[in-house]
């Protein structure tokens, strides 16, 4: 992963897609926004605590959270929804979120 420090790595990475017709407007698709670069930092860091170790669990771990609809916490939505899907992919998680 290429950032202004320089190179790094992350086993664990969710990616929030909140487009603008989830809200009613029009728009442009492409570009990461604020929002989402905002809201899936906060629901990442959430489930990061949740993870098992690499020792327990060597693979690589990506959960992809696209938003449909809001009326409410987005983000909480994808920490509640990638922790399921991680129990339901047989990620040994330490606890539910």
């Amino acid at each position: 992963m290429a950032k202004v420090e320089g190179d790094g790595f992350k086993r664990y990475y969710l990616q929030y897609s909140f487009p603008p017709s989830c809200i009613g407007e029009t728009g442009r698709v492409g570009g990461v926004k604020r929002r989402e670069v905002g809201h899936g930092n906060l629901a990442e860091r959430a489930i990061l605590p949740a993870l098992p170790s690499e020792i327990e669990f060597p693979y690589s771990l990506r959960v992809e959270s696209l938003i449909t609809e809001s009326h409410g916490s987005t983000s909480m939505a994808s920490v509640c929804g990638g922790c399921l899907a991680l129990m339901d992919a047989g990620v040994p998680i330490q606890r539910p979120v």
